[in-house]
């Protein structure tokens, strides 16, 4: 303990401008790896690692913004969604109380952190309906169900309110662009996160997440439901090439992932219970990764278990062309298309994919 004190010491004194140590202590995590996923300035994507000893871990790095980071780890469900910035940010959990890892820092740090208190209670109580939508406790009662899914969405909308509140309440903070990237990319809201950007200081609208918010507008006008599913066709896991239009199936998810995306793993099971359930339906799953290290993507197919069909150039995400054809610019990211080619939904997660399955194949 006293070891690792004085080296955590030492490493603030070579801190530079731009520089960051994360120090992390999670107890009941021990020798397994600790991942942190960010985009530096440029928005070049990294995975760091470190090795957990005693339940300690340390990231080092240079950011010159507050940045957007996910923390996991290699053999733990325990993960946490954070903001950090140049200097020191620490992180303190204990699995043996609760999966929650409490993140100190700057004033971004904090920002965020008071932001996902509301945010995470509104994500609590839309899990707490999915059992009763899709779940063991579902109705076979129409209205019932439809007053849930009402519910549901009531909850979404309430969540993008709150979200807009705190943004013109923060103009000035990096979260606030991020938020609006993160939370206004859809079709049906990307105009009203265009129209907030105008509310923050011209600071923050030169930001990385400002930038790609107003680039995914572009991209978007090229992928929107109701329009044809550009063609494409890529490597299977074989090295054979697989066209999209040779796929046949009633409904075609296009999945966007990576091995090294945590919340891409995250959705995974989602979708293999989704495969499971309506694959004999007319279902199928093309999923396209942008993955560069194929034994890494071999891999994370076969333990997830993703039977179904895998494509991927080995290529960086914001290099590959069918990132740049369907508008691509995080993951996970999906696009439903039906047995004419037409895009009929987007980013449909959980409950949201089950839902439209369910509403066109589930009385097949």
């Amino acid at each position: 303990m006293i070891v690792i004190v004085i080296l955590v010491a030492a490493s603030y004194t070579r801190l530079c401008a731009g520089d960051f140590i994360i120090t992390g202590h999670v107890k009941g995590i021990d020798h397994q790896m600790a991942y942190l996923d960010y985009q530096d300035d440029s928005n070049q994507h990294h995975t760091d690692s470190a090795l957990v000893n005693g339940g300690h871990f340390i990231f080092t790095g240079k950011i010159q913004t507050p940045t957007f980071g996910i923390l996991y780890f290699s053999s733990s469900p325990v993960h946490d969604n954070f903001f950090f910035e140049a200097g020191s940010t620490f992180m303190e959990g204990d699995t043996s109380k609760s999966s929650h890892i409490n993140t100190r820092g700057g004033n971004s740090t904090s920002l965020f952190n008071d932001y996902k208190q509301t945010a995470d209670s509104f994500t609590r109580y839309r899990s707490s309906l999915e059992s009763f939508i899709s779940g063991p406790h579902a109705s076979d009662d129409s209205a019932t169900h439809a007053k849930y899914m009402d519910d549901f969405y009531l909850s979404m909308s309430e969540e993008e309110t709150f979200t807009e509140q705190f943004v013109r309440k923060h103009p000035d903070s990096y979260v606030s662009a991020y938020l609006l990237y993160y939370k206004f990319s859809g079709e049906g809201n990307i105009n009203k996160g265009i129209a907030l950007l105008s509310i923050l200081s011209r600071q923050i609208q030169q930001s990385k997440y400002a930038r790609q918010l107003l680039q995914l507008q572009l991209n978007l006008k090229s992928s929107i439901s109701g329009t044809h599913a550009p063609e494409f066709s890529e490597p299977d896991t074989s090295g054979k090439m697989l066209r999209l239009t040779n796929i046949k199936a009633r409904y075609i998810l296009i999945d966007f992932w990576a091995s090294w995306c945590g919340p891409c793993r995250r959705e995974n099971p989602v979708l293999v219970d989704a495969y499971k359930k309506y694959h004999n339906k007319g279902f199928e799953i093309l999923s396209v990764s942008f993955d560069q290290n194929r034994a890494a993507w071999i891999n994370a197919i076969k333990k997830d278990g993703l039977g179904w069909l895998n494509v991927s150039n080995l290529d960086d995400w914001q290099n590959d062309k069918v990132a740049g054809l369907y508008g691509v610019n995080q993951i996970p990211a999906n696009f439903l298309i039906d047995a004419q080619g037409q895009i009929v939904g987007k980013n449909l997660t959980g409950v949201g994919l089950d839902y439209v399955l369910e509403k066109q194949l589930g009385k097949q």
